[in-house]
């Protein structure tokens, strides 16, 4: 396929809900056909902020190569069919309710949960880059690699599984600074 007159390997859709990643949309392709595909977002693109609301999502900061962050606008559910924060959600279009926005689906073992989202380099590096931190006895899961965003998520120990919400248990997220946090 085609996309700028650059070839693309994309997967074809007639709408969104044809795209299971949450960060793609349908978009059409040079010569009329359309693809699943990244929208980006962010200040530097549309003037919208990090961490808040985009389209049809909640925009969310990425490493690139050279340093500097981009925004992807990660879809989110609304209030009339959306997952509600700490309820089970789809991690892809079409596995579940979406979270709405400012959340993200963490995929758990035995079920997934819609986890508040936090700057994680801020939690980590001590540098603020716009995003929101966590509250008192939560700490920032960080998500993936190349990823400025985490998840805020109840900060537990000791006794592993005791102090967790139903639903979660304590897990090991980080083992180089031996932190555990409720997670599903």
């Amino acid at each position: 396929m085609s996309r700028g007159g650059t070839n693309v390997c994309e997967q074809t859709c007639t709408s969104t809900s044809g795209c299971p990643n949450l960060a793609d949309e349908c978009a059409p392709l040079d010569g009329g056909a359309s693809s699943c595909a990244q929208v980006a977002c962010g200040p530097t693109l549309d003037g919208g902020a990090f961490y808040s609301a985009c389209g049809a999502g909640t925009c969310v900061p990425y490493y690139q190569a050279d340093g500097t962050q981009t925004g992807l606008c990660m879809a989110a559910g609304n209030a009339d069919g959306g997952a509600d924060g700490g309820a089970a959600c789809g991690a892809s279009r079409g596995s579940g309710p979406l979270c709405p926005v400012g959340t993200f689906c963490y995929p758990g073992s035995s079920s997934n949960a819609c986890l508040p989202l936090c700057d994680y380099t801020a939690a980590t590096f001590g540098f603020d880059a716009g995003g929101p931190g966590c509250g008192t006895g939560q700490t920032c899961v960080i998500l993936a690699e190349n990823i400025s965003f985490g998840a805020c998520a109840e900060t537990c120990g000791g006794s592993k599984g005791t102090s967790c919400p139903a639903g979660l248990s304590c897990q090991m997220w980080n083992e180089l600074t031996n932190q555990s946090a409720c997670l599903p």
